[in-house]
């Protein structure tokens, strides 16, 4: 069961998102991925998501956009 959830997330990730950060910013970014052992798309995914959420909280409007 678990490769298959582990398949299925990959598929559902087809869509690319590009940021400009500073070379600053990417060394911050790749420094604090590495730190947890995870690379640096992965991190910047759960980082991105952790912080919408915290917003959308605050907003009162996180269930519209949970499935």
């Amino acid at each position: 069961m678990a490769a298959s959830t582990k398949h299925s997330r990959k598929q559902s990730r087809v869509a690319h998102l590009r940021v400009r950060v500073s070379e600053e910013e990417r060394h911050i970014f790749e420094a604090a991925s590495e730190l947890l052992g995870l690379d640096l798309s992965t991190w910047t995914r759960t980082e991105l998501r952790r912080a919408a959420i915290k917003e959308l909280k605050q907003a009162g409007t996180l269930a519209q956009y949970i499935e």
